[in-house]
């Protein structure tokens, strides 16, 4: 009878046992879950305060500005991406990359070609690209920055030319832009030509982009 009633008033012993078992194994799937790598992971769904949207097979989509000009720049470091130059600017004072759109030229996160634009194009925010340097106008340089679309290609154009696939997503860009905010070809500029400054880089093909421009 005593048997009987420990049966009707609580668990038996193998009961206990086995309740316990699956209460390990369920905690332990559920550290398995959060340990596991996730196989859809992509890098530019990373989490970051100036990372937007990967705009590849995307049209533009945001809000109007009187943008005038496209400056084009290097990012200066060939094993760079549009994290780390977020971070370098933020470091330096600003408010996330001073740059509207990156191109990757696949050293880092970023595929070669792939293009990112960053949270100040998406709030379609002033540009932070042109340099004030010494002999500059600090005036005009923040009319330039207020007007002009920052592209900044990842490497260094003093060391090597920007790859085929950056140069064919760039031409991509600026067509793109040009056609959408009516920007004329005189008004695609170096950042070379507007500080003293030498990005893009003196092996950036700048003949043979504006011949490029020039025929579409």
């Amino acid at each position: 009878m005593k048997k009987k009633t420990e049966h009707q008033n609580g668990l038996s012993r193998t009961q206990t046992v086995w309740l316990a078992f699956a209460c390990s194994m369920t905690m332990f799937g559920g550290l398995f879950v959060l340990t596991a790598p996730d196989a859809s992971f992509n890098p530019l769904m990373v989490s970051s305060p100036s990372i937007e949207d990967d705009l590849r097979g995307q049209k533009f989509d945001a809000p109007e500005r009187d943008w005038m000009n496209i400056v084009i720049h290097h990012s200066g470091l060939h094993f760079d991406d549009h994290v780390q130059i977020d971070r370098r600017h933020r470091e330096s004072g600003l408010n996330g990359s001073g740059f509207h759109f990156v191109i990757g030229n696949g050293l880092g996160r970023l595929a070669d070609g792939d293009v990112v634009a960053t949270t100040r194009w998406s709030l379609q925010s002033p540009g932070a690209h042109i340099a004030i340097t010494d002999d500059a106008d600090a005036a005009r340089v923040d009319r330039l920055n207020l007007e002009s679309i920052g592209i900044s290609l990842i490497g260094d154009g003093n060391d090597r030319a920007p790859t085929a696939e950056q140069m064919r997503a760039l031409q991509t860009l600026v067509l793109e832009l040009q056609g959408k905010y009516d920007i004329d070809d005189a008004r695609v500029m170096l950042h070379s030509e507007l500080s003293d400054v030498n990005s893009p880089g003196r092996f950036f093909p700048r003949a043979e982009f504006t011949q490029f421009l020039a025929t579409q």
